[in-house]
């Protein structure tokens, strides 16, 4: 009963945000591609009846792996830089995921909205900052000076050669 509140609720959003409806496997994974090139995976599960949101942001680069992984933690601290959700470092393919967990028994659709709409906006942030971060990489530039000096000023002016 939970699954099917899940597809439909998952599939009333997708119309909402006029994208092509989520098909959902029979283990319950289901994805709303989004036009900016984000894949928000939506799994079911059905040990606790509920739902476990993610998004893979890309692999990250091994020369500037660890500053960036550091990075992402301490964005995590709070959520401060992730709107509720939490980065993860997928070590078996070198790639950042974001995930967010929701309770399916009181499930509303403005939750599921709220969340969704949350994660593409953090999931677009740290996509740009995993692609910049590896464009700096494959560039060899080392300008450990461009550390910035606040979270704020970082988030508006991402500069990823702090991770080169």
């Amino acid at each position: 009963m939970m699954k099917q509140q899940l597809i439909t609720q998952a599939t009333e959003l997708a119309e909402s945000l006029h994208l092509e409806p989520p098909e959902f496997s029979e283990e319950g994974l289901g994805m709303l591609r989004f036009p900016e090139g984000i894949e928000l995976n939506l799994q079911y599960l059905a040990a606790d009846e509920s739902c476990l949101l993610f998004v893979i942001l890309g692999q990250l680069p091994e020369r500037n792996r660890e500053n960036i992984i550091e990075y992402a933690m301490t964005s995590n601290l709070f959520w401060r830089r992730t709107s509720g959700a939490t980065l993860a470092y997928e070590k078996e393919y070198a790639s950042m995921v974001l995930q967010d967990r929701l309770p399916l028994l009181e499930l509303e659709p403005h939750i599921l909205r709220e969340t969704v709409e949350g994660m593409l906006e953090t999931a677009e942030l740290w996509t740009a900052i995993v692609k910049k971060s590896n464009e700096v990489a494959e560039e060899g530039n080392q300008n450990e000076a461009a550390k910035p000096l606040d979270a704020a000023q970082l988030m508006q002016q991402f500069d990823p050669r702090q991770f080169a």
